[in-house]
């Protein structure tokens, strides 16, 4: 009798055991739950000049897992004025007026949505203040990379508050309110 009452309890443990693993199996994990967030954000500002003009749009960058980015341009006034979002080394998609095209990188997309040339793809590294993991040359004051003189000025937290961003004729400045 007690043999049988000893394998009953080990048969318990086992049977907890696996209801506990089935349970934790069937329960997103934190990754899963929160895959649709952003790994960082920024917002700012984006402020280019170039021979035939110059302008401005607000910058709301989400940056996913998988080199994943979503980029709302906005008018001053907060009006959404063009969606880049993609991944690197995918197509990318430019919603703009209610009508999405597809790009075959983001630079393309981003220079059509503000009519100047935008380097939205080494970006996402220049924002974090590095320069993007192909061919560069540093500078006394930044880097130089695919023909754009880059200066990224850090805050105190190690991010760059702002970046400026000089080609031939054009300059950008991006200015970011905030980090999360």
């Amino acid at each position: 009798m007690r043999a049988l009452s000893n394998s009953s309890g080990g048969w318990r443990r086992r049977a907890v055991i696996l209801c506990l693993c089935t349970f934790l199996a069937g329960c997103p994990g934190l990754h899963d739950r929160h895959a649709g967030e952003p790994e960082w954000r920024f917002k700012g500002k984006l402020g280019y000049r170039t021979p035939g003009g110059s302008g401005s749009v607000l910058i709301d960058w989400r940056q996913y897992p998988r080199e994943r980015f979503d980029v709302v341009l906005r008018a001053a006034l907060g009006v959404a004025l063009a969606r880049v979002a993609g991944a690197v080394g995918g197509p990318v998609t430019l919603e703009q007026r209610g009508a999405k095209v597809a790009f075959a990188d983001p630079d393309a997309a981003a220079t059509q949505a503000l009519g100047v040339p935008v380097p939205l793809g080494a970006l996402r590294h220049w924002i974090r203040g590095v320069p993007a993991p192909w061919a560069f040359t540093a500078t006394e004051s930044g880097w130089r990379q695919s023909g754009w003189n880059v200066q990224a000025r850090r805050q105190e937290d190690g991010l760059p508050a702002r970046v400026v961003m000089r080609r031939e004729d054009v300059r950008f400045v991006l200015a970011v309110r905030e980090w999360r």
